[in-house]
């Protein structure tokens, strides 16, 4: 969630991943610019984290 809504970080992700705006989905969840671009920060930190393994 992003602090301080009940926006899922998954729902923000994915609507910039469906081709809309910054400002489309900032308007469209009721959030901030910058609350968009923290999720976007936050999902960066994350997938830096993962490791890649690899299988024989």
């Amino acid at each position: 969630m992003i602090r301080g809504t009940r926006v899922p970080v998954e729902i923000v992700l994915g609507s910039l991943a469906g081709g809309m705006s910054m400002e489309e989905v900032a308007s469209e969840h009721g959030i901030t610019r910058e609350d968009v671009l923290a999720t976007i920060e936050y999902a960066a930190k994350i997938v830096a984290k993962e490791e890649v393994r690899e299988y024989a």
